[in-house]
């Protein structure tokens, strides 16, 4: 026997399937007649009916629909590149926006890493770079959107902790770098400074070798080491025998630290006293003339470094026939009850050596530099315990012509940039020092920003510790 409900479903079936073409006639006759006479014609087409419900009643427009996504071909994927294609190729990575260049020079600008960018006066100092027309690299703590959204366009990222840094971070963030600036308070310690400078160094020796090195050693008072080297440099200097007799005395020693140690003691008012190297010899190229001392024309002074007993001593260069000196004085500390030598590096520009002979016009030849030495001079009326002199030394180096700062440092005036600034003048490289006595009371930062990024192409300001007010 069949159910009675099942009667019922048939009755709803049948109902369902004959109400559809009644309602799609109703629909089309009586509200759409434009939609009708447009179905009738040839070829067929969906006409655009502003009607979304209508569209969906429409059994053409909805089969045209679903038949042109199923018949419409799928895109076909390009095989992706390898990541080093990616890395290498720069028409498949976003482009920089071009920074403004000179039109006279056709060189690429400098690229300058900044380092503690974040500060006010780190700001500050990348918009100045960027009306410069530097290319600039920032070295950031992380690169959250909040950290390198105040430096804009046209200005590369690089990540990198002060507080504990990675020698590959260090190294990646220095590489093709041509200048430095340090900003702020936070990323001048000394730790952090010397951490960046020394991989600079680094990765610019490993790079170019030793044509980008800021100094060459000329002389070095060490212990000789067999497995590098058995040169001993200090047998290569000796004490000027017309200089010992009535004048004084004077000896040539090493001291536990191997340093050369010429001390002595001087009788007589306005004698001297010196220390010479042997006969410096040209390299016997066949650019050297022989006969001919060796050529220093490529770089721009010497680099002294050398224990003293707060005295004032004299280099002297021997160029040609003729004999030039330049000052120096040196400085002690107090230890205890005792007075002790205070180790300074200084710089000797070759423009400082003037003329021993005060009648002569000669200048100072680099190219023809035949004997290096060290002499101390009494005074008209000396003091008894002036007589008697100390100097330990620990390197004779030169340095590399370079007209503009490399490194840049700009903050307050602490103790601890005196700590930075004899470490910059051991390297040899060239930099400008530029502080404020109260960081917090500076009124212009634009101001201060432009004066440090001028300090970049400016050989005046080489080597110079600038304070503003």
């Amino acid at each position: 026997m069949v159910p009675p409900g099942t009667f019922f479903f048939i009755l709803l079936f049948l109902y369902t399937i004959s109400a559809y073409p009644l309602l799609h006639f109703l629909t089309f006759d009586l509200r759409l007649s434009p939609l009708k006479t447009h179905l009738n014609s040839k070829p067929k087409k969906p006409l655009d009916v502003q009607i979304p419900w209508a569209k969906m009643l429409d059994p053409y427009s909805l089969g045209v629909s679903v038949r042109t996504v199923l018949t419409s071909p799928l895109p076909i994927a390009t095989p992706p590149s390898t990541i080093r294609e990616l890395y290498e190729d720069p028409t498949l990575l976003p482009q920089a926006l071009p920074l403004p260049t000179n039109p006279s020079s056709s060189a690429a600008p400098p690229e300058v890493l900044v380092v503690g960018a974040t500060s006010q006066i780190g700001i500050q100092v990348v918009s100045s770079l960027k009306r410069s027309g530097f290319a600039i690299r920032v070295l950031l703590p992380n690169l959250y959107s909040s950290t390198i959204s105040p430096f804009g366009l046209g200005v590369s990222f690089t990540t990198g902790d002060l507080s504990n840094p990675s020698k590959s971070a260090l190294e990646y963030a220095v590489t093709e770098i041509d200048k430095i600036i340090f900003c702020g308070e936070e990323d001048q310690s000394p730790e952090k400074i010397q951490a960046i400078l020394r991989t600079l160094m680094d990765t610019r020796f490993a790079d170019y070798g030793i044509t980008q090195s800021p100094k060459r050693i000329l002389f070095n008072f060490k212990k000789p080491n067999p497995r590098y080297s058995k040169r001993n440099d200090h047998k290569s200097f000796a004490i000027q025998e017309s200089a010992e007799g009535e004048g004084g005395v004077a000896e040539w020693q090493t001291n536990r630290n191997y340093n050369g140690v010429f001390k002595g003691t001087v009788n007589n008012p306005n004698a001297a006293i010196s220390v010479m190297s042997g006969r410096l010899r040209g390299s016997g190229s066949s650019s050297s003339i022989p006969g001919q001392g060796i050529n220093l024309n490529e770089f721009n002074g010497l680099l002294v470094g050398c224990f003293g007993d707060g005295k004032t001593f004299e280099c002297v260069l021997k160029s040609g026939e003729s004999t030039f000196v330049s000052p120096f004085r040196t400085k002690t500390r107090s230890g205890g009850d005792f007075i002790k030598p205070q180790f300074m590096s200084h710089i000797l520009p070759f423009d400082s050596f003037k003329n021993a002979n005060k009648s002569s016009i000669d200048n100072f030849d680099p190219n023809d530099v035949r004997q290096i030495g060290f002499q101390f001079k009494l005074g008209p009326s000396p003091l008894p315990e002036l007589r008697k002199f100390y100097l330990a030394i620990s390197y004779v180096k030169v340095i590399r012509k370079i007209a503009e700062s490399d490194i840049v440092l700009v903050g307050g005036l602490r103790e601890t940039q005196k700590e930075n600034e004899i470490f910059l003048r051991n390297t040899g490289l060239t930099h400008t020092i530029v502080s404020t006595k109260n960081v917090n009371a500076v009124k212009n930062w634009r101001k201060l920003a432009d004066l440090s990024v001028n300090c970049l192409t400016d050989p005046r300001s080489t080597n110079k510790h600038l304070q503003v007010e």
